[in-house]
């Protein structure tokens, strides 16, 4: 298999990535929380909506909803937004489900659709996600940090093994 050089080289990346995450904590004194922006923005469509069930609902009682202009919420938006430039700059937009020959479409959203939910449960049960907890954790040094991407690549070695077959042709 030919490698496609269009890419960026990875290791650049990476030193590109933990350059802007240092900046980030430097300049803002907080490390990345994506959950917190998600949840904001949730919490205040939830706030157009049903202003009532909002206010007795015991989650977002520990999470303002994004009323104002929030480094968390801008931080999700700066991410999403770039992403799709940098695609659409590329010309690799597309709408497709990557998946095996052998594995049926519908199988392959259902499990994709699990595994979002059980990871959106875990990081409000772990007070932050896999970018929050890896790429802050590992930045600053930290123990939980380094126990969370310990944590996070032997369980995504054992869930490929598990689940393997929906790539394979």
């Amino acid at each position: 298999m030919e490698r496609d050089n269009s890419y960026l080289n990875p290791y650049i990346s990476g030193v590109l990535i933990g350059m802007a995450i240092i900046a980030f904590i430097s300049i803002m004194g907080i490390g990345f929380n994506v959950n917190e922006g998600i949840a904001g923005f949730a919490g205040y469509i939830y706030s157009v909506f049903a202003p009532d069930r909002l206010a007795a609902s015991e989650f977002f009682k520990t999470i303002k909803p994004v009323i104002q202009f929030d480094y968390s919420f801008a931080l999700v938006f700066g991410i999403f937004i770039g992403s799709f430039i940098s695609a659409l700059s590329n010309k690799r937009v597309s709408v497709k489900v990557e998946r095996g020959n052998d594995f049926s479409l519908f199988a392959r959203v259902f499990l994709t659709a699990m595994g979002g939910l059980i990871v959106g449960f875990a990081s409000q049960l772990g007070r932050g996600g896999i970018f929050d907890n890896a790429f802050t954790g590992i930045t600053l040094l930290s123990t939980g940090g380094l126990v969370f991407v310990i944590s996070a690549l032997i369980s995504g070695y054992v869930v490929a093994f598990l689940f393997g077959r929906q790539w394979n042709d």
